[in-house]
């Protein structure tokens, strides 16, 4: 794994983390990619998804709120296949020390363990692969 796709991929989970709101068009300029509706979800839910071109991370799904359903945005970014960031480059920064972990070992291929950073406005899932200790997702929650 090189360090310029860690540093990718630390750079883009903080250009995020650091957005105003998580909005569709917010979330196209920061990844400069074009996002379209969902073909798994309903209509009336403003569910989006794009491919990104290059770097650590291959998708982005994006979920806003609208008066019908939770009112909490949602980003999830998928790491590309091949991309190996390692859990050591995490855990100082961004994890850090008081991030709560949950291990699901019936995940599919080998486990998830997700490290879950929480502040009144943003919360944000690290999920890595359980036996590779490797970079699976970044999952971000926060309220409008």
């Amino acid at each position: 794994m090189s360090q310029e796709m860690v540093r990718k991929a630390k750079q883009i989970i903080k250009t995020i983390s650091q957005a105003p709101e998580f909005t569709k068009t917010r979330i196209e300029k920061l990844l400069g990619v074009k996002l379209v509706h969902s073909p798994d979800a309903l209509p009336q839910l403003n569910y989006y998804e794009g491919p990104i071109p290059d770097g650590p991370f291959s998708r982005v799904e994006v979920r806003e709120p609208n008066q019908n359903q939770d009112q909490t945005w949602l980003i999830d970014l998928t790491v590309r296949d091949g991309i190996e960031v390692p859990l050591a480059e995490f855990e100082k920064d961004p994890i850090g020390p008081t991030a709560e972990m949950d291990v699901e070992p019936r995940v599919p291929p080998e486990g998830l363990v997700t490290y879950s950073v929480k502040d009144p406005v943003l919360s944000t899932h690290y999920g890595f692969r359980a036996r590779r200790e490797t970079l699976q997702q970044v999952t971000f929650h926060r309220p409008p």
